[in-house]
């Protein structure tokens, strides 16, 4: 979630989350988690 308040306020900056381990984690809160950031950051 860090990364969707730096996505708020940030106009020029890309984000990248490369430590992302998809098979670790529950696969409907990882969707629901980048969803958030996509939504935020205005899918750029």
């Amino acid at each position: 979630m860090l990364l969707s308040a730096i996505a708020t306020v940030t106009e020029r900056l890309r984000l990248a989350a490369s430590a992302v381990i998809a098979p670790l984690r529950r696969p409907l809160l990882l969707a629901r988690e980048l969803g958030t950031l996509d939504l935020l950051s205005e899918g750029v």
